[in-house]
């Protein structure tokens, strides 16, 4: 396009010229066609950025105010990294600065007055054909004027012997607070509500000198800093009456502050730049000393951007025909790139475009004006990792390749460039598929929780006072460490308001995965870590997912047994309550089968896999088949939770009897509620078909050992011998059951030979052995036993017998009771042997 194809429809716009661009081989690209309207009188003052659109606004103001005045906007727009233009519309006087807000345009002239414009037009309904007529997109809603300005007394001086100025210099309006904005003229700042304009409702002389800048804090209309001639900042906070600076620093720069610029993501930062060449950051927390201070310019710097998406990367412009890219998380804050080749003039604005992350305009005051992208391999250097990554063939060979041609690796530094190049969709599936693997691991569930965190945005600082005493931070050297610590956060991380995950198109299906991973995650890490109060806020939402959830991969199931394990040594019996719950949930959708991958571990140890020999094919058939019967093992859920209540209770002066009464018992309750499940071992470890019943090993020991301790014997022998006939051929748990058995084979021996004249006792002993007789299925032993143990009952039977006849006449009824105790429990082992036709 050149100034001939434009449209003459009036004298400024025929008197305009445009000026092109030359290319850069720099890893920054230059639009070669972007052009901004300029007059041979005219120069280009200000240029402002939609908040929330790609628009831009360039003034353009006659020095001279000739008769023709040629003051005016051009609006653009960036389209595929360039700058096109819109149109313009003619202004009566210079614009000297702009701010632009939702669809509200603040222009501050240079006769004294604040225009106000209404944007929604061109937002929504721009023009379609470039260089337009735009006064149909862009109506002046009010002329505000500074009557001081307006009418003032010729030549009046300011304050330091400096002549009165009729310039608005500077206006500034946050979008939290769209119904006022601040002004700053001369030696003055006022502030005005919108909704009344005949006169502002802050007005006061700031300062001995005049005000260069102003900006408004974004998170609040309160606190507004300004930058003076002699090089101070000061903060005014309109919630304190009078004059008084909330915060000050007399001597920021040497030589005039030309502007100040709060950082978007962080409350308490402020860049400023000024006469002495510096661009310095302040954290309002601290007023000794800038936090960091950058040079790298030869003459003033007055324009400023932050970066829309990146806290970190700070853009400057000045009087030495320079634009300079800044890394503040770098060590002192590195300059990153200087372009000065397309610009012939001191540069007039800088700005980050709101919704291309990676470009700024910047347009000098002759007119000339470059949209520059950061590429990707422009901020690769920028990039932080904090993954050690060990890279294996595999990772090696398999890359993103991103539009920019770059690639990127399958691993965690790639989900690291991913994110910081704000490639947010490939940076989300890769960081969540890497994830999936990362929670089974004890080593890498740190990895998962920081990728998982990587996709969602840093939360907003909550709102606070930034310059609340209490935050004050007077150390220099702690003050440095603080910043750097939330710097590095900021830069690591999304930074509050920008897109991440919750920004994107995605299907159903993926925010599902995440959330599910991400609770997963975060529910591993709080055990891991002992948080068992944040653990049971993750265990209610687990509870409420259905099991369909679970079973849709295998990796869901592992995460699902690695919890329950996670959980069984930190809280076993809350754990194994938990697993019952679960049980119930995949029994209930007809899933059982696909539980066994947690049922093997809740019966683990178990008779088939004893560490003392190993595994055989027998033995992990045998296990698997054991899981699918939900019965089988939610009775010993249940069993394994009660037992550890009973061996952790306080007041529990017999353990060992309760624990007997527990895996004894035909009736458990599984679960509370109107269905409720009630089964029970009905004092046999081993089926009718000659299958265990349970194969915990911690279940069968408890029991043991609790028979052992009561001088249980015969029950001892008889579940022992039960157990080892079943697993004889399967697993070396077999001679374990063995010796257990042989061990009650042996004390049973040794307390019937004992002599004793109690009757109870040789009574006890005497049932014991017939019991054994009676029900133990191991036969052969048997057979030897009762030779060993043939004389023992024959004693037993005498002691028995004479406790009888030595009852007196007075206490006859004791007598007859111990008689019929006799008779009931040796008459009916009597009915089993001779019923079975044992051989006595």
């Amino acid at each position: 396009m050149d100034a001939a194809a434009l449209p003459a429809s009036s004298a400024w716009r025929e008197a305009s010229s445009f000026r092109a661009l030359s290319q850069d081989e720099s890893v920054c690209t230059y639009n070669t066609d972007g052009r901004v309207l300029t007059t041979a009188s005219n120069e280009t003052t200000s240029m402002v950025a939609s908040d929330y659109s790609d628009l831009l606004g360039f003034a353009h103001t006659d020095p001279f105010n000739n008769r023709s005045n040629t003051s005016g906007l051009t609006f653009g727009r960036q389209v595929n990294e360039r700058l096109s233009v819109l149109g313009q519309i003619k202004t009566d006087a210079g614009i000297n600065d702009m701010c632009w807000t939702g669809n509200l345009l603040l222009a501050g002239s240079t006769s004294g007055s604040v225009l106000l414009y209404d944007t929604a037009q061109l937002i929504y309904d721009g023009p379609t054909s470039p260089n337009s007529d735009l006064q149909d997109f862009v109506s002046l809603q009010q002329t505000i004027p500074f009557h001081w300005l307006v009418n003032p007394q010729a030549g009046a001086p300011v304050a330091g012997e400096h002549l009165m100025s009729q310039r608005v210099t500077q206006v500034d309006m946050v979008a939290s607070d769209a119904s006022r904005f601040v002004a700053v003229d001369n030696n003055r700042l006022t502030r005005w509500n919108l909704g009344n304009t005949s006169e502002p409702e802050y007005d006061q002389l700031e300062s001995d000198f005049p005000i260069q800048c102003c900006g408004l804090q974004p998170t609040s209309r309160e606190l507004c800093i300004l930058g003076t001639t002699p090089g101070a900042l000061k903060m005014k906070d309109f919630r304190v009456p009078g004059g008084e600076c909330a915060w000050q620093v007399s001597q920021a720069h040497r030589g005039a502050v030309y502007e100040v610029l709060w950082n978007p993501f962080s409350p308490f930062w402020v860049a400023s730049s000024g006469e002495d060449a510096l661009v310095q950051l302040w954290d309002l927390r601290s007023t000794k000393m800038p936090v960091l201070k950058m040079a790298g310019h030869h003459n003033a710097v007055t324009e400023l951007s932050w970066s829309n998406s990146h806290a970190e990367i700070l853009a400057s412009g000045g009087w030495d025909r320079r634009v300079k890219i800044w890394n503040l998380n770098a060590s002192g804050g590195q300059m990153m790139d200087d372009f000065q080749k397309p610009f012939s003039s001191m540069i007039s604005g800088v700005e980050f475009c709101r919704r291309s992350h990676d470009s700024l305009v910047a347009t000098s005051v002759s007119g000339e004006a470059a949209c520059i992208t950061l590429t990707d391999d422009f901020l690769e250097p920028m990039v932080v990792h904090k993954f050690e990554v060990e890279e294996s063939n595999e990772q090696k060979q398999m890359v993103y390749a991103l539009k920019s041609g770059h690639k990127v690796h399958h691993n965690e530094n790639g989900v690291e460039k991913l994110f910081y190049f704000r490639q947010i969709k490939q940076a989300v599936m890769l960081a969540i598929n890497l994830a999936k693997g990362h929670q089974l691991s004890d080593e890498k569930l740190g990895d998962a929780k920081t990728l998982i965190e990587l996709c969602k945005a840093l939360p907003a600082v909550e709102c606070c006072d930034a310059l609340d005493p209490a935050l004050s931070i007077e150390d220099k050297a702690e003050m440095k460490i603080q910043f750097l610590k939330e710097m590095d956060q900021l830069s690591y991380r999304l930074p509050p308001g920008t897109d991440d995950i919750d920004s994107l198109d995605h299907s159903p299906d993926v925010m599902t995965e995440y959330q599910f991973l991400k609770e997963s995650v975060d529910m591993l890490d709080d055990l891991a870590a002992a948080r068992f109060g944040e653990f049971e806020n993750h265990k209610q939402r687990i509870l409420g997912w259905d099991a369909g959830d679970w079973i849709k991969s295998t990796k869901k199931m592992l995460v699902l047994r690695r919890t329950v394990a996670e959980y069984l040594e930190a809280d076993g019996p809350a754990a194994f309550e938990f697993a019952g719950m679960m049980c119930d949930k995949f029994e209930d959708r007809h899933k059982f089968l696909e539980f066994g991958m947690v049922a093997d571990l809740l019966v683990h140890p178990s008779i088939y896999e004893h560490h003392s020999s190993k595994v055989t094919k027998l033995g992990q058939d045998s296990v698997v088949e054991h899981c699918k019967d939900y019965k089988a093992i939610r009775l010993q859920i249940r069993l394994q939770q009660l037992i550890l209540e009973e061996t952790t209770r306080k007041d529990n002066s017999d353990v060992a009897t309760n624990i007997i009464n527990l895996v004894e018992a035909d009736r458990i309750v599984m679960a509370h509620g109107k269905e409720a499940t009630i089964l029970g071992l009905d004092g046999e470890l081993v089926d009718t078909s000659n299958k265990p019943k349970v194969v915990s090993l911690a279940i069968i020991h408890s029991y043991f050992s609790a028979l052992i301790f009561k001088e249980f014997w015969d029950s001892l022998i008889i579940q022992s011998s039960a157990l080892e006939m079943c697993i004889r051929e399967i697993s070396g748990y077999a001679d374990v059951l063995s010796a257990t058995m042989a061990r009650g084979y042996n004390e049973l021996l040794h307390a019937a030979s004992a002599k004793s004249d109690n009757g109870v006792e040789c009574l006890q002993h005497l049932v014991m052995i017939f019991r054994v007789v009676v029900d133990s299925r191991e036969r052969e032993l048997n057979k030897g036993f009762l030779e060993k143990v043939t004389s023992s009952v024959e004693m037993l039977c005498e002691t028995i017998v004479g406790f009888l006849e030595g009852y007196d006449s007075g206490n006859i009824s004791e007598a007859r009771e111990f008689a019929l105790s006799v008779n009931s429990q040796l008459g009916s082992l009597k009915m089993k042997l001779e019923n079975e036709h044992i051989d006595k």
